[in-house]
Formats: C-alpha cells, sequence, structure tokens
C-alpha cells in the first residue's frame, strides 16, 4: 500500500529541468507566478545535513518504537530506519523520506528551470490553475494567494492528485508551510488515497514534522489511521 505513496515522494521532487533560461513559448505570467509560489514555500536552507530521531509509530492501539536517521544531501533522503517491525520500517521510512525530498533546499531554476508555463484557466474555489510542460512528472499546479494548493502528475502508468487542505505561515522566516494535505495515486488499476495532518516544530533554528497524523485507505478497504510521533531531534548543519 505505501509503494504507491514512496514513488510519489520520489518522482515529486525528480526535477529533470536544469538551470536554463525561459523558453520564448513560456507564458510570463504564468512562469512569475509559479516561481512565486515556489519560493513561498518554507524549505530547508544549503547548511541543513540531515537529522536524527527516536519514533513512535501507533496504530490500531498497537505501538513501536525505533530510531530513524535522515540525510537531507542524499537522494530520496538517505532514510534509515530502526526497529523490529518491517512494515512499520518501511512505512516510516517513506514518511521521512517524502518530507526530505519536499523540504530540501533547492531553487526554481534547478527544479523547474527548463519547462513552460501557461495560464490554465480559475478552478472552481479561485484558484488559477498553471499547464507546464517539459517535466518528467508534474503537469499542472494550482496558485491560490499565492501558494501552491494543487498539483497534478504521472509517470508511465502511475497518476497522482495532491490538495493542500492547510498552510501555516512561518512568520519569523516569511515563508509558508503545507501542513495538511490530501492524496490519490493510481497505478494502473490500483488506487490508493490518504491524508497526512503533521505539527511542525522549530529545533535548532531548522523547522522539522515532530508529529504527523496519516490516514490511509486502498480501493474500498476502510481508511487505516496511524501516527508517528518524533522525540530526541538532532539536527545536524554544516560546521556544527
Amino acid at each position: 500500500m505505501t509503494k504507491a505513496w514512496w514513488m510519489l515522494a520520489v518522482m515529486a521532487m525528480a526535477a529533470v529541468a536544469s538551470s536554463t533560461p525561459a523558453r520564448a513559448d513560456d507564458g510570463t505570467r504564468a512562469r512569475k507566478m509559479m516561481e512565486e509560489a515556489f519560493n513561498r514555500r518554507y524549505r530547508w536552507s544549503e547548511n541543513f545535513k540531515g537529522f536524527s530521531a527516536d519514533f513512535a509509530f501507533t496504530r490500531e492501539g498497537k505501538t513501536v518504537k525505533g530510531s530513524i536517521k535522515a540525510d537531507a544531501t542524499k537522494p530520496h533522503g538517505g532514510v534509515t530506519v530502526e526497529c523490529a517491525d518491517e512494515e512499520v520500517k518501511k512505512l516510516v521510512s517513506e514518511t521521512v523520506a517524502s518530507t526530505v525530498t519536499h523540504t530540501r533546499a533547492s531553487s526554481f531554476e534547478k527544479a523547474f528551470g527548463a519547462c513552460s508555463f501557461a495560464i490554465g484557466g480559475d478552478d472552481a474555489h479561485g484558484g488559477t490553475k498553471i499547464a507546464l510542460t517539459g517535466h518528467g512528472f508534474f503537469k499542472d499546479f494550482t496558485v491560490k494567494d499565492g501558494n501552491i494548493v494543487e498539483n497534478h502528475g504521472a509517470h508511465g502508468e502511475m497518476s497522482s492528485e495532491v490538495k493542500v487542505q492547510q498552510i501555516v505561515w512561518l512568520a519569523e522566516s516569511g515563508k509558508a508551510l503545507p501542513r495538511a494535505y490530501a492524496f490519490t495515486i493510481k497505478t494502473g488499476d490500483r488506487e490508493q488515497s490518504g491524508k497526512n495532518l503533521e505539527s511542525w516544530r522549530e529545533i535548532d533554528g531548522v523547522w522539522l514534522p515532530t508529529r504527523t497524523h496519516l490516514m490511509r485507505n486502498e480501493g474500498s478497504a476502510a481508511v487505516v489511521e496511524s501516527m508517528l510521533t518524533l522525540e530526541n531531534i538532532k539536527v545536524e548543519q554544516t560546521g556544527h
């Protein structure tokens, strides 16, 4: 059930675009909206190397404890998990890897520099849809109030939809941080959906998710809820 979500986290930041000038057919307004929304999102600095923590994973009345280590300089977050339950180990690894993939230091040019953008119209909730070409995964984004609130992507037989349901403003950094989001992933005739509700905390000058409420279901199966809590977090930065 979690493999497709891991694929989304991997592909979502598969920035095949290189740092190249905007193409002649690029929509200036669309590119500007997308770039501003991208830069508005909170990301770790280049000095952030990763973190380690103890964790507790609770599901259906059972709690599994262990430890994790994430390396933000490695592909997919370089996450290692130590615990006795293999299923929990896999889910915790994929959840943390997704966080690292989406929050690691990046630039708009590195992620989308070779893409072309076009205004795709307004959605029913007041956002503006931006279509793009030239990316290996993403097909479109929706921007509302300066934030990215929805995206669609596809790779091979897999397609995805992510909708941001809550965004918090980090006043000191002047950045926005998605706190709650829902997703649907289709792989062939298989469909998985879920929601994440995250609580972030600043630790040694770095914001990290210390508590994540996960809701998952596949097909017509009942929703399974679980809670991932991180404790004793240690941040590693260059020069520390």
